[in-house]
């Protein structure tokens, strides 16, 4: 996996998760962590593109915090990447590409996460996010911002 396709922001979110596996003593980086370090930020973009979608963020952490404390630990290891985060780290890439964007973002980390066939994505579900609206609030967020691709740094266009 070609990290260097990630913006910076989406590279913290991926060591975040990996550290929050890590603290929780859990054996592999699961999609779940994914979600919990998205939504961490309070008055980060994930969470407006939850409440846009007409989701509630409250509700989704409590319910992803609720399945990571029930997730078996192991000690003395470092937790391994899940093939269910790299499938949502390859499919963040493909929805970047098919949205006209050079890197992967958080957003595109979101939509992948809920597209996913996960926990997370049934913590997104469960807190009132439909496929549908969840698509509309990323462009609408994308719209508003003024960005329409998310491109080298060299260009003037960057989330």
């Amino acid at each position: 996996m070609d990290m260097s396709k990630f913006t910076s922001l989406a590279q913290q979110t991926l060591s975040q998760a990996s550290s929050l596996a890590r603290s929780m003593d859990h054996a592999e980086l699961a999609p779940i962590h994914l979600l919990v370090v998205l939504l961490g930020d309070e008055t980060g973009t994930p969470r407006s593109i939850i409440k846009r979608a007409g989701g509630n963020s409250s509700r989704i952490v409590e319910l992803a915090t609720a399945q990571l404390n029930r997730m078996p630990t192991v000690t003395g290891t470092q937790p391994q990447m899940s093939q269910a985060v790299m499938d949502i780290l390859t499919d963040s890439l493909a929805f970047a590409k098919a949205m006209g964007d050079s890197y992967a973002t958080i957003e595109h980390l979101l939509l992948a996460l809920f597209k996913s066939t996960s926990d997370a994505k049934d913590c997104i579900a469960l807190g009132g996010v439909t496929t549908d609206n969840i698509e509309q609030s990323i462009e609408l967020i994308r719209k508003e911002s003024g960005v329409t691709n998310v491109i080298n740094e060299n260009d003037d266009a960057q989330l």
